[in-house]
């Protein structure tokens, strides 16, 4: 699971994906069918919301892009981390600023 999410978040970063949905599809499962304890929830929040290839990164650095592929993964990213944050809620104190800021502002 780590190697697969590391891999994802990797390509996602680098824009070096050509099915950024397939590639939210895939982070879904991982986040949601996969993960189930609490070392697997920590380090899943860890790696999408305070790494170097976090989606928190990606939406920041991606903030002013305005091409349509950008964008449609900029909202579905977003949407997976409002899902993540519905179902994990009790994990993700420490990130909530970041997440509003990002995603809300």
């Amino acid at each position: 699971m780590e190697t697969t999410l590391e891999q994802i978040l990797e390509r996602l970063s680098t824009s070096s994906t050509n099915d950024p949905e397939q590639e939210i599809n895939e982070l879904n499962q991982i986040l949601f069918a996969r993960t189930s304890t609490e070392a697997e929830i920590s380090f899943c929040s860890a790696k999408l919301l305070n790494s170097n290839i976090s989606l928190l990164r990606y939406l920041r650095k991606n903030s002013q892009v305005k091409d349509k592929q950008a964008s449609f993964l900029k909202k579905k990213i977003c949407e997976l981390l409002e899902d993540f944050i519905k179902k994990k809620a009790q994990h993700l104190t420490e990130y909530l600023s970041d997440i509003y800021v990002m995603c809300f502002i």
